[in-house]
């Protein structure tokens, strides 16, 4: 059902103030590709070793490299279950409000 990450992503959101962007996209198209990595952590353990991936790739690396790196994870998840533009769902990423800039812009310090 949820194959599709602008499906997944409108779906996760639904109900709440954040607007869909393409850098949401990303990061869900990550989270999935950690479920898949790593599908024997159980709740406990999932999330700490997502921020040690996220870690991992940031470590000793320039920001367009991080930047290469999200965006081959995103790339191949559109390629494994289509690309985002060919749905109905679409992102508003010059209509968001300033708290998630905010939060975009600080989202890779962390």
């Amino acid at each position: 059902m949820f194959r599709n990450i602008a499906a997944l992503s409108h779906r996760l959101i639904k109900g709440t103030p954040i607007k869909p962007t393409v850098q949401l996209y990303q990061r869900v198209a990550l989270i999935r590709w950690c479920l898949k990595q790593y599908p024997e952590l159980d709740d406990e353990d999932f999330w700490p070793k997502v921020d040690k991936t996220i870690a991992m790739f940031r470590k000793d690396q320039r920001q367009e490299q991080i930047d290469i790196c999200f965006n081959t994870i995103y790339e191949n998840n559109n390629a494994a279950y289509r690309d985002p533009a060919t749905t109905n769902h679409k992102t508003v990423d010059d209509a968001i409000p300033e708290w998630q800039k905010t939060l975009r812009k600080h989202a890779n310090k962390v």
